[in-house]
């Protein structure tokens, strides 16, 4: 239990300066919570327009269809103004009611245009809604882009939480350490703990209040907490590592920024997976991303927990690694001191 009082320590240092501790504790949360509302503002919305003459009950009933549907807003368009609107993107389809038939006019492709078309014609045989979600096929959901931008956040203040051990380096406490009976799995054991707390405290806070807002992410709270113990725990493992490597904090927090955004942007966090070319496809193995989204939209469909098994694997199998290598960089700095 040695590295429990590493743990404790690291609080009471921490303490030590409230006012610095409490703004890095806390600031993280305002930002993460400011990340979760603009990206549920921002939730992409099919606005579909509707023209028709007289009273035709046919094109009534499946706009009404439409507007029941989840991720569509139908509404009346102006007829002398339909290519106007679409040019200018008011609407990502118009559809032209006649009294037998329909058509559509959009600039979108043509596999956009087949699906909407099929989604009509469903309406008008029977006006029960179903799931669209062909119409965001190019876009990541909010649960996607939530969570992702979560991680991303995460893990670069868990690296600056981390740098708490370069600070160790510069200062002596770390070569004291060395001539303890406490060794290097001790010592890292214990900043991990104490950045896994702090880490999974921020992000408790955050999706809490996201509750208690009633924004709806798509994903359960409990689920969403559970998802957390690997964002924590994978924010805190890449952390400790970069900390490891790094005599200098600026080094180590721009160095495992680049990182991150590398990482972030090859694991479908700003082009969605099926969007990247094939080869960045095989490449995005390797972002940690990759398969949090995956868990993610599993969530997402209904599946429970450990149901998609494989993905949860790789990122335990990051955090690890993760691990392994900082415990493994700090062994070779306390055999090159002593």
């Amino acid at each position: 239990m040695n590295w429990l009082i590493v743990f404790k320590n690291n609080f009471k240092r921490g303490l030590h300066k409230k006012t610095a501790f409490f703004i890095s504790l806390l600031l993280p949360i305002v930002v993460v919570m400011l990340g979760i509302v603009a990206n549920y503002a921002n939730n992409s919305v099919a606005n579909i327009g509707v023209v028709y003459s007289g009273e035709n009950v046919k094109a009534k009933t499946v706009m009404q269809a439409l507007n029941d549907t989840p991720g569509i807003e139908a509404r009346l368009a102006t007829p002398d103004m339909i290519n106007t609107d679409i040019i200018l993107g008011k609407y990502t389809v118009v559809v032209e009611f006649a009294q037998d038939s329909f058509t559509l006019s959009s600039v979108k492709d043509e596999n956009t245009l087949l699906n909407i078309g099929h989604l009509i014609e469903n309406y008008i045989e029977n006006p029960t809604p179903v799931n669209a979600d062909f119409l965001q096929e190019h876009n990541l959901s909010i649960a996607q882009r939530i969570s992702a931008f979560i991680l991303l956040f995460l893990m670069i203040t868990a690296t600056i939480t981390a740098s708490l051990m370069i600070k160790d380096k510069n200062n002596g406490t770390f070569k004291r350490f060395l001539y303890s009976s406490q060794n290097a799995v001790t010592y890292v054991l214990g900043n991990i703990t104490y950045n896994f707390v702090i880490t999974y405290f921020q992000f408790f806070v955050s999706v809490s209040l996201t509750e208690l807002l009633g924004i709806n992410i798509g994903i359960s709270y409990l689920n969403f907490l559970v998802i957390g113990i690997w964002v924590a725990a994978l924010a805190t493992a890449f952390g400790t590592c970069m900390a490891s490597f790094f005599n200098n904090k600026m080094y180590s927090n721009l160095l495992s920024t680049c990182i991150v955004l590398i990482l972030s942007l090859i694991g479908g966090t700003f082009i969605p997976f099926h969007k990247m070319p094939t080869g960045l496809q095989y490449i995005s193995v390797i972002s940690p991303w990759r398969w949090f989204i995956s868990i993610v939209t599993s969530m997402e469909q209904g599946n429970k927990w450990f149901s998609n098994i494989h993905p949860l694997l790789i990122l335990t199998l990051f955090v690890v690694i993760f691990s392994l290598i900082a415990l493994s960089k700090n062994r070779k700095l306390i055999r090159g001191k002593k």
